[in-house]
């Protein structure tokens, strides 16, 4: 048997739970005018047209946040004060004419779309929402939730955009696309979320019967619940404030633009089980350390640390999605599934924190090795470029140079450093090549150049080696070079 308090809850809380859902459809459906109008701007045939689509856009936009609040204000306002049973409709429901008709049918197709889609879940939330208002017989023209009641908020705030016939049936075309279209998912999760609140929990999706009621259990169910009209204010009133105040702890974490859009879609699903915690244990509100407080905010901050590159395969976001179905499955009374969830959640991120600890350590080092490697480069162009400019130079001497030598010269220096001994050896080979095919003008320099040779050449052969050049090539080079010393020797 449902409790008087939850009675209260379930209607708050499905309230809510849909005007959760159309802000953010509505929002997404002024996006896309947004978007619809721009495109239609850019492909206008004439400056006058695209004139009329700017103007549009920009009155749009001005008045976007006015559409949306009464939008949701007339929503609002409807179930909070019921539908009227006068008339099948009720006057709140009835389409507004206009001149071509063509906006009326619209809004009828929805409706006769979504009742259509939704043959099996309407009748079954129609039943609940009648057994929370103490009218098991309800009419399906009176539930407040149903699509007549949106298409409703819809045209009232319809009646401030002041536009051109073709462009009011686009933006109800893109209300049935982004609204109306995904309201069966609502459905569900309303009819799953009063089942777990044990509204009627054994029904199927069967039509309410015209027939009165029966002595059956749920019309005596019906009858233990009665209470007078205060009472029951009392306890909505009661119970808008709880959902007033969760709902700005959620205001405040799903505003925040540091928080990726899949994971505010992932935490706005924990509002209404939040909302039931509220009403179950009153220190909620009063207790910063309280596990679901802490959980909610623990969630948001891994919704941070989430890499939106990485995919929804990314750890952070399959944690937080794991932790979000596991409360909207499991969770119906027991509070301590969230010191549970909390627990988790922390030997994740300690662990997830070790994890960014050592990918940072292995970052640092490869800054440090990129950084040595790029100081060696240049530390070694610095050595060459001044020796290889001079025009005097024998090609194939500095082609050696810039090609081998110059590897040798990097590797030595990234490895030992340029105050090393093997550097410095190398340098001065380096300086010994270059003198030793230059002009020799004396005696004393031609004698030189053949006492120093053969260690010459053995430093570049060591080299060449170091560096794996091929045989063949190192020959040649070798051979070329002790040319060019004979000829330089002789003077020819």
């Amino acid at each position: 048997m449902v409790r008087q308090r939850d009675v209260c809850e379930a209607l708050c809380a499905v309230r809510k739970l849909v005007e959760n859902d159309l802000t953010r459809n509505f929002s997404t459906m002024m996006d896309k005018i947004d978007d619809a109008l721009f495109g239609r701007a850019e492909m206008a045939e004439s400056r006058v047209l695209q004139s009329q689509y700017h103007h549009v856009m920009q009155t749009l936009r001005d008045s976007r946040t006015d559409i949306e609040k009464h939008f949701i204000s007339h929503f609002k306002n409807q179930f909070n004060r019921g539908i009227p049973r006068q008339t099948q409709f009720g006057d709140t429901f009835m389409p507004e004419c206009d001149s071509s008709g063509e906006e009326t049918r619209a809004i009828a197709n929805m409706v006769h779309k979504t009742r259509e889609d939704c043959a099996q879940l309407l009748p079954a939330l129609d039943r609940r929402i009648g057994f929370l208002l103490h009218d098991p017989d309800l009419e399906q023209w009176r539930n407040p939730l149903g699509p007549e009641a949106k298409c409703a908020a819809f045209q009232g705030a319809a009646r401030a955009i002041d536009t051109g016939r073709e462009i009011r049936l686009l933006i109800f075309k893109l209300f049935d696309q982004y609204v109306i279209s995904n309201i069966d998912e609502l459905y569900r999760e309303l009819n799953q979320h009063l089942v777990k609140s044990g509204v009627m929990p054994d029904i199927k999706g069967t039509p309410i019967s015209d027939a009165g009621p029966t002595d059956g259990p749920q019309t005596a169910n019906a009858r233990m619940m009665n209470r007078t009209g205060a009472d029951r204010q009392a306890s909505v009133q009661s119970g808008d404030m709880t959902i007033d105040i969760v709902a700005m702890l959620f205001d405040h974490i799903l505003d925040d633009r540091n928080i990726p859009v899949a994971m505010r879609a992932l935490l706005g699903r924990l509002q209404i089980p939040l909302v039931k915690v509220a009403m179950l244990e009153r220190d909620f509100f009063s207790r910063k350390a309280h596990p679901a407080r802490q959980l909610l905010n623990g969630l948001a901050a891994t919704a941070m640390d989430w890499d939106e590159q990485q995919g929804h395969e990314d750890p952070s976001y399959r944690k937080v999605e794991a932790i979000v179905q596991t409360i909207v499955d499991e969770f119906e009374t027991d509070t301590s599934l969230f010191q549970t969830l909390l627990d988790d959640l922390e030997s994740f991120r300690d662990t997830e924190q070790q994890k960014v600890g050592i990918r940072a350590g292995v970052s640092v080092k490869i800054a440090k090795e990129q950084e040595r490697l790029d100081s060696a480069k240049s530390t070694t162009m610095q050595e060459i470029e001044p020796r290889i400019s001079d025009q005097k130079n024998i090609e194939f001497v500095s082609e050696f140079i810039t090609t081998h030598w110059k590897n040798l010269l990097f590797i030595t220096c990234a490895h030992q450093g340029r105050n090393s001994d093997t550097w410095k050896q190398l340098v001065s080979t380096m300086d010994d090549l270059i003198w030793s095919v230059k002009p020799k003008y004396t005696d004393e320099e031609r004698q030189r150049l053949s006492a120093m040779q053969p260690e010459l050449l053995n430093k570049l052969r060591e080299g060449m080696e170091r560096l794996s050049v091929e045989p063949t090539e190192r020959d040649t080079f070798i051979a070329r070079l002790v040319d060019t010393h004979g000829h330089i020797s002789t003077g020819s």
